[in-house]
């Protein structure tokens, strides 16, 4: 059987195909639409998977450091040791002494304590010694407060490094917040 231009067989013929064509067309711009978000979310991947590789990166860098400091840190202490050297522990403190005349007269008369003769006197254990320190920060203009920074000193009476001086910021920043996070005492 022919189709005639005229018959409407041939015209339900047409219109059927362009249908399917336009189907078609639809098909392939939302397939294309979807290649594109596909490669889209391909590409924020890769920046995702770039970004973990340097904080793995980081990370490994952190951990090397942290052992070194570590195995340094025990090797200062070995040598500390060895050369007689000693170390300020908390229990020096005149509020871990709560059993000694010294210690109740630090309490009522708020006097310090003496330097204990094991440290040297570059450990900065009294206002006083800041005075004759000249390392200790004060100025003419500074007269009554050490800086800080420069009166924290090791066991052995050297220095902090602005490391350590930071180290120190950021540990007493933390212990701070973590206080502030304490409820208030009941009276």
């Amino acid at each position: 059987m022919l189709f005639s231009p005229s018959s409407s067989t041939w015209h339900d013929t047409v219109r059927k195909y362009q249908i399917a064509a336009d189907q078609f067309l639809e098909t392939q711009a939302y397939q294309n639409e979807l290649v594109g978000q596909i490669e889209g979310l391909l590409a924020k991947e890769h920046v995702h998977i770039s970004q973990q590789h340097k904080l793995e990166g980081k990370i490994r860098r952190y951990e090397d450091n942290m052992q070194r400091l570590t195995e340094e840190n025990a090797l200062n202490s070995q040598n500390s040791s060895a050369a007689g050297i000693s170390t300020i522990y908390p229990s020096d403190s005149a509020s871990h002494a709560a059993n000694t005349s010294q210690a109740k007269s630090v309490v009522f008369t708020h006097e310090s304590l003496p330097r204990p003769d094991k440290y040297l006197f570059e450990v900065l254990w009294h206002f006083d010694d800041c005075k004759e320190d000249e390392d200790s920060g004060l100025t003419a203009q500074n007269p009554a407060r050490p800086a800080m920074e420069c009166a924290i000193r090791h066991a052995d009476g050297t220095m902090i490094t602005s490391n350590e001086w930071s180290a120190i910021k950021a540990s007493t920043r933390l212990a701070q917040f973590k206080l502030e996070q304490l409820p208030l005492p009941k009276h």
